[in-house]
C-alpha cells in the first residue's frame, strides 16, 4: 500500500522474492490513473519482452479496456528515442538493430580482417583463438563494459599499457575500426544503443520528452546496467519508482550491476516485508548464502528487513550445498536423482536447473 501510495519523488522498493514487487509495480500504474493521471504521462519498463508483456496483460485485464501506459523493454524504448531522433533530421539513417549472434560473427570477421590488415596488432599467444565464435562473443562483451564504463578507446589503450595487457591496447585500436564499420553501414549494437538513447534523453531535442513524463516504474531494476541507469537518469523523471531484488540478480555477466539502483535511489527505500510463497525453510535456506554480503547505498536495518521477510504460509524442503568445483557438484547430483529414481520416483517430476549450458553439459 505505502508503494502504491507514494506519488512524487524518486523510491526504491525493494523485496525479496515472492514479496510482490511486480503486484506492487502494476498496483502503484493502477492508483496514479485512477488519480486521473493520462496514461501517456507514465512509462513501464522492463528488462525483458516477457515481463513486459506479462506487466501489459496485468494492466489490461484491470483498467477493462481502458487507455494504459507504454509497457516495454529498456532496448525498444532506447530503440523509439534513436530512430525518432533519426527521423527528424533528413540526412540521418535509421540504425538497423542487430542481434547478439549476427553481432558475434561481424566482430570475429571484423577482428581477423582488422589483423590480417595490419590495422591492429593482435597478440601472438591470442592468435588461435581469432577464428572463433568463443573470442568475438568475449570480445563483444569486453568493449560493452568499456562503454558500460565511459571509456574511450585511448583510455583503454593507457589502462593496458599500465597495466601491462598488450591484448588491451590491441581492442583499443579495434572499438575503433568497428565504429567506422558500423557507422558506414548503418547498423547499431544494444549497447551503442543504450548510450546513444541515455545521450539523446539528456538533449535539448529530448525537452519534450521528459516533460511529457512524469512517473516512471522501473521494473527487475536490479538487472539495470550501468547504461541503462544512466539513461533512466537522463530521463530525469519527477518520480522513478524502482522495483528490485539485487541477491536475485543473475546477469552480471552482462553487465548487470545490482548495486547500481540503490546506490541511484537509496535515499528513499520501502521494503517489502512480507513473503507470498516460500516459507520457513526456503527462507532459512536463502539467509545461509546471503549471510555476511554487504549492498553499496542500504543500510543495515534495510538490509535486515529486505534479507527476512515474513515467511508465506506455504513451505518445503529445501537444503543448501557447497562444492569445490562443477565435478564435485554434479557427481552427488546425479546420485541423489537416480536413488529417488530407484525409490519409485518418477523421473519425470524431477529438474535439475542449470544456470547455463556449460552447467548443463557437466
Amino acid at each position: 500500500a505505502a508503494v502504491g501510495a507514494h506519488a512524487a519523488g524518486p523510491l526504491l522498493a525493494l523485496g525479496a522474492p515472492g514479496t510482490g514487487k511486480s503486484t506492487a509495480l502494476v498496483e502503484s500504474v493502477l492508483a496514479r490513473l485512477a488519480e486521473g493521471v493520462p496514461a501517456d504521462r507514465l512509462l513501464v519498463l522492463a528488462l525483458g519482452r516477457s515481463a513486459a508483456r506479462d506487466l501489459r496483460d496485468r494492466q489490461a485485464a484491470r483498467t477493462s479496456g481502458g487507455a494504459v501506459p507504454v509497457v516495454t523493454t529498456f532496448h525498444s524504448f532506447a530503440y523509439s528515442l534513436v530512430t525518432r531522433a533519426a527521423a527528424q533530421d533528413p540526412e540521418a539513417v535509421r540504425p538497423r538493430l542487430l542481434s547478439g549472434a549476427e553481432e558475434d560473427v561481424r566482430v570475429r570477421d571484423l577482428l581477423l580482417g582488422a589483423v590480417e590488415d595490419g590495422a591492429i596488432e593482435w597478440p601472438e599467444h591470442l592468435s588461435v583463438a581469432l577464428p572463433t565464435l568463443g573470442l568475438a562473443n568475449d570480445v563483444r562483451a569486453f568493449l560493452a563494459r568499456m562503454r558500460e564504463l565511459g571509456l574511450e578507446a585511448d583510455d583503454l589503450e593507457r589502462a593496458g599499457d599500465a597495466l601491462g595487457h598488450a591484448a588491451w591496447g590491441a581492442l583499443a585500436r579495434f572499438a575503433d575500426v568497428e565504429d567506422e564499420v558500423m557507422a558506414l553501414e548503418g547498423v547499431i549494437d544494444y549497447s551503442r544503443l543504450i548510450a546513444l538513447a541515455a545521450h539523446l534523453a539528456a538533449s535539448d531535442a529530448a525537452a519534450p520528452l521528459r516533460a511529457s513524463l512524469a512517473f516512471l516504474y522501473v521494473d527487475d531494476a536490479h538487472e539495470a546496467d550501468p547504461l541503462q541507469v544512466r539513461l533512466l537518469e537522463a530521463l530525469a523523471t519527477p518520480t522513478l519508482v524502482a522495483f528490485a531484488d539485487p541477491d536475485g540478480s543473475v546477469y552480471g555477466f552482462r553487465g548487470a550491476d545490482r548495486e547500481a539502483i540503490p546506490r541511484l535511489l537509496g535515499e528513499r527505500v520501502i521494503v517489502l516485508e512480507r513473503a507470498h510463497r516460500g516459507g520457513h525453510h526456503l527462507r532459512d535456506a536463502i539467509a545461509s548464502v546471503q549471510r555476511g554480503t554487504s549492498l553499496a547505498g542500504l543500510s543495515a536495518d534495510v538490509l535486515r528487513r529486505y534479507r527476512a521477510p515474513a515467511p508465506g504460509d506455504v513451505d518445503d524442503d529445501v537444503a543448501v550445498l557447497s562444492f569445490d568445483s562443477p565435478g564435485d557438484l554434479a557427481a552427488p547430483i546425479g546420485r541423489e536423482m537416480r536413488e529417488r529414481n530407484k525409490a519409485g520416483q518418477d523421473r519425470h517430476r524431477m529438474a535439475d536447473q542449470a544456470r547455463g549450458p556449460g552447467d548443463k553439459e557437466v
